[in-house]
Formats: structure tokens, sequence, C-alpha cells
């Protein structure tokens, strides 16, 4: 089912890996390429991203869920991934782990259909808030304040390789009753 013109949010699954470290790969680049070290930048390789997504959707740990955005065609252009916040599993908040678009398909709405399906799903699991842990000098954190996400005034620091990066939370919360969220259709 199409969510907005031409564009078709849908769950993710392994058939989706070989195109889905694609859209990682490039769009991590062109997100951090000029701020982020060379070497952090290039490490993200569609070998590692592939990886990271066969692990998550063959475990199934963490209440994890991948949603991919498709334009007609069925070409995958962005995708949100998340689950149970990595840093509380003991606590029932939600955390966005990811959420990426290809440069050319921003701005069109896709990144606001991909955080909402995040949202309903963390609302579905019984998550009563949600995180995302961005880099602080993402050059689309704006994205997340327009979306509603409470900043979180102190940072961490957190280990890359061998590089040390600051990363600062953006926060919702929720209860479920007072969901203010529309829920996203959502096509298998």
């Amino acid at each position: 089912m199409a969510d907005q013109e031409g564009i078709r949010i849908r769950l993710g699954t392994a058939r989706d890996i070989p195109r889905l470290a694609e859209v990682a790969v490039q769009s991590w680049r062109t997100t951090y390429q000029d701020w982020a070290p060379t070497s952090l930048v290039n490490a993200m390789t569609v070998s590692v991203a592939s990886a990271m997504f066969a692990q998550c959707l063959d475990s199934q740990t963490h209440s994890y869920f991948l949603y991919v955005a498709e334009k007609t065609g069925n070409e995958i252009i962005g995708f949100v991934d998340g689950g149970k916040d990595r840093n509380h599993l003991d606590q029932n908040q939600g955390e966005l782990y990811s959420i990426y678009i290809l440069k050319e398909h921003q701005n069109q709405r896709i990144g606001t259909l991909l955080f909402n399906a995040a949202l309903s799903r963390c609302q579905q699991l019984r998550m009563d808030s949600m995180v995302v842990w961005i880099f602080s000098e993402n050059p689309y954190k704006k994205f997340y304040e327009k979306m509603g996400g409470q900043i979180q005034e102190n940072h961490k620091k957190i280990q890359f390789g061998k590089y040390e990066l600051e990363v600062t939370a953006y926060y919702w919360y929720w209860k479920p009753s007072t969901f203010h969220f529309k829920p996203v259709s959502i096509s298998s």
C-alpha cells in the first residue's frame, strides 16, 4: 500500500539485505563525509552493513524491527530500524537505531513516514518512550527536533574504532492512552 505518492513503507526482510547495505553505505557517506574522519566514513562498507542487517534480522533480539521505503518499482531508497533500548534492556524504552534515506530522496517526507513507522512499532510493543542517539555534529539533527524529540542535555562519548565521538540523545515520551502519532499502514 502506498503511504505517499509512489512511496511504500513495508517490513524489511533478509531478501532486502543487499540493497539495504548499499543504501546504508551511500547514506552514511553523504551524511558524515564533511565532518567525520575519512577512515571512519570509509569503514562502513557493503559487507559490514550486510553483516549487521543479517545479524539483527536473524537473531530477532531486542524486539528488532526494520522498515524500508520503496519507490514505485520496488527500489529501496531508505530504511529505519530499531527495537528495545540497547543501553537499558530491562526498561520499557524503545530505540531508533538508524534512519537513512538516499540524498536524492531526502526532503520529500519519506523520513517522516519511516520515523512514524518506528514510533508506531514501539507503541505496538508497549514501550513508553523512544530514544535515538546521534552524532552531536550530525547535520540532520534538526529532523529529530522537528519530530518533537526532547534533547538530553548531557552528551556521551562513544568509541568507533580508534575514534571517540560525542553523541546526543533525543527522547520521545508518551502514555499508551495518549499516543498522538498516526499509525502508518505497513505493507508486508
